[in-house]
């Protein structure tokens, strides 16, 4: 199946937190989506919201203030 991107560098909490939601609603079982963002307090909250929902996630940080989350619908 395709992976999915989703850009959230250019967004801050809580929009980047719904528009995480409003995605990752829409994949199918083993399907994947790389999520891209910069704010620290978004991507606690994304992790914190996507493990307790069944979701895998692996955090790549590329630089101090750029981030990558993959992510698969288990």
């Amino acid at each position: 199946m395709e992976t999915q991107h989703l850009d959230l560098t250019l967004e801050r909490c809580p929009m980047s937190l719904l528009l995480t939601k409003r995605h990752v609603a829409k994949l199918l079982p083993n399907q994947g989506l790389i999520i891209t963002l910069t704010e620290k307090s978004a991507l606690q909250d994304i992790v914190r919201y996507l493990e307790q929902n069944m979701f895998s996630v692996v955090l790549k940080q590329n630089d101090e203030n750029h981030f990558e989350l993959i992510i698969t619908h288990l």
